[in-house]
């Protein structure tokens, strides 16, 4: 079974990306109606993406680690190293 806490980085990538995709869909008709600025809109759109970006890096942090044949250090969004 997969750790929580790793379980939890991954549903907070999904309901970024799935806002994300809320934001692309629904800003062009929001600018247009004058409800947010067009530079508002982009910037949210920017640091949006920058998250999901962050939040992927901490899932894939851990792999590349094993990979490199680091040992885990047990931080917060770790995948503790199977130990066979």
């Amino acid at each position: 079974m997969e750790p929580k806490r790793q379980r939890d980085l991954v549903e907070a990538v999904d309901e970024c990306q799935r806002e994300l995709n809320v934001r692309r869909r629904c800003f062009p008709r929001w600018v247009a109606d004058g409800r947010v600025s067009a530079t508002d809109a982009q910037d949210r759109v920017d640091r949006l993406a920058t998250a999901i970006e962050h939040l992927q890096k901490l899932i894939l942090k851990p792999l590349e680690d094993e990979v490199k044949g680091l040992p885990g250090n047990g931080a917060p969004g770790t995948v503790p190293h199977r130990r066979d």
